[in-house]
């Protein structure tokens, strides 16, 4: 005997409750394994409905799996057959979070070469960061005024882990303090005393600063325009991939900063 559409709508919730509290993919897979066999007519929504779920499974974003009810009820109707479209646009957005990732595993590439390089002259990292909630963040998109927030928030946490207790000794006495205060006058140490690398630093900061509060903050403005990026901001996830590019070739110039540092060392050792 065929479910009612009451009864489809309950075997529907308990698989976004499953999901909701284990976050595990198995769970909703096997749910709607089961449910397909009441439903065979349908197995091809089903199906983008179990990839979909592998993509919030993936991002651990557990809002993501609400998006089955528009799969399957997008106006309270019980019939998938007639919604199998609408879920295209979390697919280009899953796709989009792929090549985000890529992004951010190149940043944290660059910050092991620049760890790497220091620790071998100095014994210890330059770079940290103090929780990996703050990668996991870098890898989203921003969509909204919100999610641009919350991802500047990480990545200006990120970009000012820097280790002030192996700078302080090798800086001159009176800088001011701040880490990146103490990288600009270690930069300075070793000759470098243009580049992008502060002034990208900076500008990470002030955006952030500028959000969500930025009626009166004139350094928005100033760290909009080093990213090429007018106010008020029209699309807030190509502004924040104009940002992640920025502060990925700021580390790039990071990389051969230490590793000059490191040829002076090298130029210095006794024959």
């Amino acid at each position: 005997m065929t479910p009612s559409n009451n009864k489809a709508i309950e075997n529907m919730m308990k698989m976004q409750k499953a999901f909701s509290k284990t976050n595990e993919m198995f769970a909703v897979s096997n749910a709607i394994t089961k449910l397909s066999k009441l439903y065979p007519k349908h197995e091809s929504a089903l199906d983008k409905a179990i990839k979909h779920m592998k993509a919030a499974a993936i991002h651990e974003d557990i809002s993501r799996s609400l998006l089955w009810q528009k799969t399957f009820f997008p106006s309270g109707n019980a019939d998938p057959a007639e919604s199998i479209n609408v879920v295209e646009e979390p697919r280009v957005e899953y796709e989009e979070e792929i090549n985000q990732r890529r992004v951010v595993d190149s940043i944290i590439s660059r910050r092991d070469y620049v760890n790497a390089i220091f620790n071998r002259k100095y014994g210890c990292k330059l770079l940290f960061h103090r929780e990996d909630r703050s990668l996991l963040n870098l890898s989203k998109t921003a969509k909204t005024e919100e999610q641009f927030a919350t991802r500047m928030g990480s990545l200006a946490g990120l970009v000012t882990s820097i280790n002030m207790d192996v700078l302080r000794p090798l800086i001159a006495k009176g800088t001011k303090n701040g880490s990146i205060n103490y990288l600009q006058a270690y930069l300075a140490k070793i000759g470098i005393l243009n580049g992008t690398i502060i002034d990208t630093l900076r500008a990470i900061g002030y955006v952030r600063n500028g959000y969500p509060m930025h009626s009166d903050n004139a350094d928005l403005f100033i760290g909009l325009e080093h990213f090429g990026i007018e106010y008020p901001i029209e699309d807030y996830n190509k502004a924040w991939k104009k940002i992640l590019a920025a502060y990925k070739k700021a580390l790039d110039e990071l990389v051969e900063a230490v590793k000059q540092d490191q040829k002076q060392q090298s130029s210095n050792t006794p024959q």
